[in-house]
């Protein structure tokens, strides 16, 4: 099966390509003597939009097609393929979002990628950072805390339970049947 490139996705690969050419190119092989990555050579990359191709543009992306995504990866790849994983890996972790979170969830993912990652707005992604934190730290204090209750609960219950047992003849005439089994069910 051949596949056919529109004009429009062939613009779109003859630009990537030659800014690959002249702007990645000429730094690949000194970047990987020194096993850096340059932070300088993926600005030209989040100003023409890499990092949100395949999102919609609600969330900021350009909305091109997985075909059309996949072309131009291929392009970049062709001159460094780490550097275009790069640019891969963040919209596929939002796009994940957004077909399995809530439209909320996709907006604030979007926002940490383009006003935080793109944008070098390292306050923003620290405070985004810490807020998300925060919500783990709240989950996980709900979780124990909920643990201890019950395994409070199930004590006293047990340790009523064990005196109930051991109640002479005379103690359990001073107590109906149904008030024990609502002392019972109400430590619960």
């Amino acid at each position: 099966m051949a596949l056919l490139y529109t004009e429009e996705q062939k613009e779109l690969i003859a630009l990537v390509r030659d800014m690959a050419e002249h702007e990645i190119k000429p730094y690949v092989q000194e970047a990987d003597e020194k096993g850096e990555c340059p932070r300088e050579l993926f600005d030209w990359g989040f100003k023409m939009g890499l990092h949100m191709l395949e999102i919609p543009a609600q969330y900021g992306g350009t909305g091109l097609s997985y075909e059309t995504t996949a072309m131009i990866f291929e392009e970049l790849a062709k001159v460094d393929a780490g550097y275009a994983i790069t640019f891969v890996t963040t919209f596929v972790a939002l796009r994940n979002v957004i077909l399995a979170g809530t439209p909320e969830q996709a907006q604030y993912f979007a926002d940490i990628i383009n006003r935080g990652i793109a944008d070098k707005d390292m306050n923003y992604i620290l405070h985004t950072g810490l807020i998300m934190l925060g919500m783990v730290c709240n989950i996980i204090t709900g979780f124990f805390a909920s643990r201890i209750a019950l395994g409070l609960g199930r004590n006293v219950r047990s340790r009523i339970f064990t005196k109930v047992e051991y109640f002479s003849q005379a103690e359990i005439d001073t107590f109906s049947t149904a008030s024990l089994i609502t002392r019972f069910c109400a430590s619960s």
